[in-house]
């Protein structure tokens, strides 16, 4: 069994794609599953990910969505730990290795800090979406994930079996499904982990869905 999962979720970002695959391939942690779920891409990344032969590839037979999507990944994940990323993101090297080495038998999310890149990857300061890179305190979660969604995405790793008994995520959001199971999570009393270093990347372009 491989100490993690990377769930790789796809959707119509081929021009991203690879470079974000690139970004798992080159982590320090080597005990490491990828699992890709593409969700009715046209563009070429189901060819894309079906050449890859390290890559587990999934390809939803018809639209799911980004929260039934990720349950699909989770459900089939063959590691204790899910972290998801989406295929325009990126990941610094050390994510997964200073997650893993970070989290205790109470963490059910365990997140990092990161900033934001343009779409030829480089770094964007400031507020681009209108919001600086979020963080969260994980001494008071639920008052915090209240306010506002404090958790990016692909800044996150899961503890699977936690969050499957929990349901995992809501199908029947289209956006937000990812604020609601942090909100649960908090609301259930389980731990969060939060890393303040910047290992995520998230892009920030004019085909992203949000």
């Amino acid at each position: 069994m491989p100490k993690a999962t990377a769930l790789l979720t796809c959707y119509n970002h081929l021009r991203h794609l690879p470079e974000a695959l690139d970004s798992v391939r080159r982590q320090t942690e080597s005990d490491l599953e990828i699992l890709a779920i593409d969700d009715g891409s046209t563009d070429g990344s189901r060819e894309f990910l079906a050449a890859q032969p390290d890559v587990r590839t999934v390809l939803n037979p018809v639209n799911l969505g980004t929260y039934a999507s990720l349950n699909v990944g989770l459900r089939l994940a063959r590691s204790p730990w899910v972290a998801i990323l989406n295929d325009d993101d990126l990941w610094e090297p050390e994510k997964i290795e200073r997650q893993l080495a970070s989290v205790s038998s109470e963490v059910a999310v365990c997140c990092t800090f990161g900033g934001f890149v343009d779409d030829q990857g480089k770094a964007v300061e400031g507020a681009p979406q209108g919001f600086p890179f979020p963080k969260l305190d994980a001494e008071n979660p639920l008052e915090q994930l209240a306010r506002n969604n404090r958790i990016i995405v692909s800044s996150v790793m899961l503890r699977r079996e936690t969050i499957l008994a929990l349901g995992g995520f809501d199908a029947t959001f289209f956006g937000y499904g990812d604020w609601h199971l942090w909100l649960r999570v908090a609301k259930a009393g389980l731990g969060f982990g939060v890393l303040d270093e910047a290992l995520t990347r998230y892009r920030v372009h004019a085909g992203q869905a949000s």
